[in-house]
């Protein structure tokens, strides 16, 4: 996967049919899973933040949340198109922190999830009960697992602080890759 640090498009944007001929059938292959380093502005730490581009592979759009996208199940589709919520537990990667709560990622659009480095994510709304440095996972809805993650489930990241409240966006240090349980900080 190239590393680069230009862009393709602006973060907090899409590529799109308005800006470019995109659709089920052009898959824009060549920006598809590619990764960039860009510096963390959104959270001030100065660390890397590597953003991967994803297409929305559906015809839908996406309501922008502080959670995770799953990734489509086609052949060679993982790191490279997300469908929507995960499995719980399944691999995902986090929208990036520059696109507004709300807003929409319409259908077939190129957009970023943030591979590694610091990106809030929200918390399911069951109790959460997490110690700083916990390895977390996503539950079926794309929101962070109210509890540490079991060997068996695709580690998400560490969470940066402890946290017993439900719902509310926690950074995470997400980890690059796909892996899954057994992960020690």
């Amino acid at each position: 996967m190239a590393k680069e640090e230009v862009l393709p498009f602006a973060r907090g944007t899409v590529m799109d049919s308005a800006s470019d001929t995109l659709s089920d059938t052009v898959p824009c292959t060549h920006l598809e899973g590619r990764i960039y380093d860009v510096t963390d502005s959104v959270h001030g730490t100065g660390q890397t933040v590597k953003l991967r581009v994803v297409k929305n592979n559906q015809s839908t759009s996406i309501t922008v949340a502080r959670k995770c996208m799953g990734f489509a199940t086609g052949a060679l589709d993982l790191g490279r198109r997300v469908s929507g919520n995960p499995g719980a537990g399944a691999p995902a990667k986090p929208i990036d922190d520059a696109y507004t709560v709300g807003s929409t990622i319409t259908g077939y659009a190129l957009f970023y999830v943030v591979e590694a480095g610091p990106c809030t994510v929200s918390a399911e709304t069951t109790g959460t009960t997490l110690a700083q440095w916990d390895a977390v996972t996503v539950d079926a809805n794309g929101l962070l697992d109210s509890t540490k993650a079991s060997t068996s489930a695709c580690i998400l990241g560490l969470v940066d602080t402890a946290q017993t409240a439900t719902s509310e966006g926690l950074v995470v240090h997400v980890v690059p890759g796909f892996q899954q349980g057994g992960y020690t900080a």
